[in-house]
């Protein structure tokens, strides 16, 4: 066939049964260029306006916000001195005061958060209660420095100080020293492979801080139950947050990673959570668990 002439050829396939009207015609072939040209052009357009102006706004208020709260507590390096000493017998205390600021810092990112500041008294109390130790995993997501192997103080230099640095690592050696190195590695695991999967981005993880705070059901303990005044406000908020990080993902990807990105998300969430299980679990079983501050021993749940 490859010998002959294209009338011949043409010949031979209309002998072997082929149709004379489904040839396709230069013109019909020009015609169909177009329509998948004008669909690309359409699906282009509906890419681009995937994020309404609104959602860019919202989306800028979270990553302004968030830096801003950040600012509002001086470093932890400057406000609690963990320096080590041969005469210096440390605690598990010692442990949760390197993290005791956070909880001030994620208030101060709340209060600039519209639907926070339109719930019920009560229900701030009762969402942050209970949902703070599955939204703290996703706090050391953000301060994970994977060249050097640390977690950091959110509010930190840039670039890092060496004050910094060392702050972080005394940190890291007492979570190894009362956890276990083999729990720290796990974790370290779970947190690592998380940032890379949303590819470094820290607004998705700001907004899944309040994707996960609006939840009622992120409580990660079976025995804490509560109730909200006004469910249906939350529920309309993390609604809300929930889509508005879908759509950033579209934004960001196409579709089908956008949907694998979401499902990589919640399997990491549900890691993390465990991890934050095992380490209330642990607190638990400590002597001296009562000598925490008052704000660490509500969000533990000490008291109950």
């Amino acid at each position: 066939m490859k010998g002959k002439c294209q009338h011949c050829r043409l010949l031979t396939c209309f002998e072997v049964g082929m149709r004379k009207d489904h040839l396709i015609t230069r013109e019909k072939k020009l015609d169909k260029q177009q329509r998948i040209e004008i669909n690309r052009r359409i699906q282009m357009k509906i890419q681009e306006e995937i994020l309404t102006e609104n959602d860019r706004i919202c989306l800028n208020h979270i990553r302004t916000s968030y830096q801003q709260a950040i600012g509002s507590v001086e470093p932890a390096h400057k406000l609690h001195s963990v320096e080590p000493s041969i005469n210096k017998t440390y605690s598990f205390n010692d442990l949760l005061e390197c993290d005791q600021y956070f909880p001030f810092r994620f208030i101060h990112f709340l209060r600039s958060i519209p639907e926070f500041e339109s719930l019920d008294p009560a229900d701030r109390v009762s969402l942050f209660k209970y949902n703070y130790l599955a939204i703290s995993p996703l706090r050391d997501v953000l301060n994970y420095d994977s060249q050097r192997d640390l977690f950091f103080d959110d509010n930190r230099s840039t670039p890092i100080s060496v004050l910094d640095e060392k702050y972080a690592q005394i940190c890291t050696n007492l979570f190894i020293l009362f956890c276990g190195y083999d729990f720290h590695q796990s974790y370290t695991s779970h947190v690592r492979t998380f940032f890379q999967k949303i590819n470094q981005n820290p607004l998705i993880i700001q907004i899944l801080l309040l994707v996960v705070f609006f939840l009622k059901g992120a409580a990660i303990y079976h025995d804490q139950i509560y109730t909200l005044i006004d469910s249906q406000r939350v529920f309309a908020a993390h609604v809300k947050y929930v889509e508005l990080l879908y759509r950033y993902l579209l934004d960001e990807y196409s579709s089908n990673v956008a949907l694998i990105k979401m499902l990589e998300i919640i399997q990491y969430i549900l890691h993390l959570q465990n991890d934050s299980y095992s380490y209330k679990e642990n607190i638990y079983q400590q002597s001296y668990r009562h000598e925490m501050n008052p704000l660490l021993t509500s969000i533990f749940h000490l008291h109950e």
